[in-house]
């Protein structure tokens, strides 16, 4: 999904995705050519020239210590979300949103401030009125235990027979 029409060249071939803006490797990426650039922050003092190290939970903790590139770049990841997230409110106008993967839960305000404000702004007051916004606590195996489910309800039916209330 675009989310900047004048932005970097997604490997999909479109400009601006929200992949470049959002994800965990988008976002240690853009901090890392950041520090690369000399640009200061507490992260420079801890990982030095061995920015390979770098993560998402780092990131956090130095933006939670008010370093102010970690804080622009998790505010600007959560920004684009909101604005993605707006699009689809106002599209399909679901009841509830739910974050998974580890920047909404690691990031927690930090992320989710930004892309609150910026979805409460874009969405139509009618889509958000009711809308819920919630971070997922499944972790990582979220896409695993989504991927079981069809494969157990099939086990079931197999082992039970279907059952004709009927």
């Amino acid at each position: 999904m675009t989310v900047d029409d004048d932005g970097d060249l997604c490997t999909c071939g479109s400009r601006g995705c929200l992949e470049l803006y959002s994800s965990a490797s988008a976002i240690v990426g853009r901090v890392r050519r950041e520090l690369e650039h000399g640009v200061a922050s507490s992260l420079s003092n801890e990982f030095g020239d061995h920015l390979a190290g770098l993560s998402v939970e780092g990131i956090v903790a130095a933006a939670q210590g008010h370093d102010r590139l970690a804080e622009r770049v998790l505010a600007e990841a959560g920004a684009h979300l909101g604005t993605a997230l707006a699009s689809i409110v106002n599209l399909l106008n679901p009841r509830k949103i739910i974050l998974g993967g580890r920047v909404p839960q690691v990031a927690d305000q930090l992320l989710l401030g930004p892309l609150l404000y910026n979805l409460r702004h874009r969405a139509l007051p009618q889509a958000k009125e009711k809308l819920q916004v919630m971070v997922s606590t499944l972790g990582d195996e979220a896409a695993a235990l989504g991927a079981m489910l069809p494969v157990r309800e099939m086990l079931l039916a197999d082992r039970c027979g279907q059952v004709d209330w009927n």
